[in-house]
């Protein structure tokens, strides 16, 4: 399990294409980006649509705190 913070100017194809090489093939990558509020907001939905670029699939949205949510893929 790897968790990554990324906010708008992340790659976020890119981290997760390096981070999918270096896993077992069962682990799984979270990305912590701020809320909606909060300066470098990314859209969950825009994580759900790179995730296949990657190779990898969205599977979890979760709340971390009341600035912060995760992705999971």
């Amino acid at each position: 399990m790897v968790l990554i913070g990324a906010d708008a100017s992340t790659d976020v194809v890119e981290v997760l294409r390096q981070w999918r090489a270096k896993i077992d093939p069962a682990g799984g990558i979270w990305l912590l980006t701020r809320n909606a509020v909060n300066p470098g907001y990314i859209d969950q939905t825009e994580l759900i649509r790179l995730g296949p670029a990657a190779s990898v699939v969205d599977n979890k949205i979760c709340s971390v705190s009341d600035s912060v949510s995760a992705c999971a893929s």
